[in-house]
């Protein structure tokens, strides 16, 4: 289990590099230039790709096998890190569109490494299972959007695009060992049923035409089946299930699974039970926490705080505290010391209470005040950054077991689409809203745009309650 969830670990971490990068750094940066809070925040519709993976689930599995997918994946973000650092980042459009580009085959990577752990996982995996993909991604975030903020604020660019690549040659280099024992298990597969499937000399001659020729049409041809499709995601766990429930049973045949029709898929999914009412959850529970983490260290910047402290503060002690809240989450959720709907009504509510902090901050810090209260107001601000970035791990933890608990309900042959589904309405929901947070800025000023991150915040407390956890 420790290799498995380490590789995971790995696939995770690199995922996590271009949001923390674009989450944390890019906005510090562009702001200090003088860009204006509505572009800003436009710039968050770069990570579009990551509403689309249910639509690349279908593609991963109509082409190729999702381990090639992955190998692939991790070959073009390492050639896609090197050619950046060939791009000044004087020019917005060429960096915007080497951004997009990386969270392409970012989102790609994280289909295929999601239907990768839903199959390697046993169900006494699962919380380890999550914690390595939440802790994993929080690394990665925090190398992204921290170290890599240092690494450009002493080397440049070229030095952070040389990182980033390493890395993910790092992550390549982790993945081989199972890669290639995937391969080599495949073509021990693919020998025995070609010899399975071979007739016999017997077969041959009562087979024979009279004229000494093999009569082909005798022996079916095998139908096409595309090697760990996500149709048979979770097959192993259920035949574990079945078989110790059936021990001392005489084994019967594993019954194929069935395909459903284009027409069929999204009534299925959302017939599941819980789904509804999850989405609805998904779409809320993050607006007021990342439009509050997307905002407050831009209104920072404005008030003449150094990018170098920010960048400390939010890139990695903010990442590290982030991490903690993940870790503690998943260690509640695996050792049952509290019912997952305890966690997620707790964390959320106190989640609320960064978020009132900064608001008040927001209406207090005035530029013409003495040094000493600015001094006050700074600590405050970088506790209650550290302190929401706990609060959101603890939360994300939770919310990701919740949907794969929900996706379980969902039929065999569906619950990797309907997994991928839910992650990317997940997306969609931390995504919209702030990508339009800053021309809500401009227009009515960031004080009343706080209040609503706040009024959201607790709206998803009440949202919870419709979910049957």
């Amino acid at each position: 289990m420790i290799g498995k969830i380490f590789t995971l670990g790995v696939l995770y971490f690199v995922q996590g590099l271009p949001y923390g990068f674009q989450d944390k750094f890019i906005p510090m940066y562009l702001r200090s230039s003088g860009l204006s809070h509505t572009r800003l925040s436009l710039m968050k519709l770069l990570l579009l790709p990551w509403l689309c993976k249910a639509c690349f689930a279908p593609l991963i599995d109509l082409f190729w096998t999702k381990w090639l997918w992955l190998m692939l994946n991790l070959f073009l973000l390492t050639v896609i890190s090197f050619l950046g650092m060939f791009i000044s980042t004087d020019y917005f459009i060429l960096m915007s569109v080497w951004l997009l580009l990386l969270n392409l085959f970012t989102a790609l990577q994280d289909v295929s490494v999601d239907a990768l752990a839903l199959q390697i996982l046993k169900d006494s995996e699962l919380g380890h299972g999550n914690t390595a993909q939440v802790v994993g991604y929080k690394l990665g975030a925090l190398f992204g959007g921290g170290i890599l903020f240092w690494v450009h604020y002493y080397k440049g660019w070229a030095h952070l695009c040389l990182s980033l690549a390493s890395l993910y040659i790092m992550a390549m280099v982790a993945f081989l060992p199972m890669f290639t024992q995937r391969l080599m298990k495949n073509n021990t597969k693919n020998k025995a049923e070609r010899v399975e499937n071979k007739p016999s000399k017997a077969q041959e001659e009562s087979t024979n035409d009279g004229y000494g020729a093999l009569n082909k049409n005798s022996v079916a041809a095998r139908p096409f089946s595309i090697e760990e499709s996500h149709e048979n995601l979770l097959r192993r766990r259920h035949s574990a299930r079945k078989d110790s429930q059936a021990s001392t049973s005489p084994t019967t045949p594993e019954a194929p699974l069935r395909r459903y029709s284009l027409y069929e898929i999204p009534q299925l999914i959302f017939a599941t039970k819980g789904t509804i009412p999850t989405i609805v959850f998904l779409l809320i529970y993050k607006l007021g926490e990342r439009g509050a983490l997307s905002t407050f260290p831009i209104f920072l910047v404005d008030q003449g705080v150094s990018t170098k402290d920010i960048g400390f503060w939010s890139g990695i002690v903010g990442q590290l505290a982030s991490l903690s809240g993940s870790i503690f989450s998943g260690w509640l959720v695996s050792k049952n010391c509290m019912s997952l709907s305890n966690i997620l009504f707790y964390g959320l509510l106190a989640r609320s209470g960064p978020i009132l902090v900064q608001y008040i901050i927001v209406n207090l810090w005035i530029v013409d005040v003495s040094p000493i209260f600015h001094s006050i107001l700074f600590f405050f601000s970088a506790s209650s950054l550290c302190m929401l970035e706990f609060t959101a791990g603890l939360v994300t933890t939770g919310v990701f077991t919740l949907m794969m608990s929900c996706s379980l309900q969902a039929p065999s042959s569906l619950q990797a689409t309907h997994y991928s589904l839910l992650s990317s309405v997940e997306v969609a929901g931390k995504l919209l809203f702030s990508s339009f947070a800053g021309a809500l800025i401009d227009i009515v000023g960031i004080s009343h745009v706080y209040f609503l991150f706040l009024a959201l915040s607790s709206v998803s407390v009440l949202v919870l309650r419709l979910i049957d956890i």
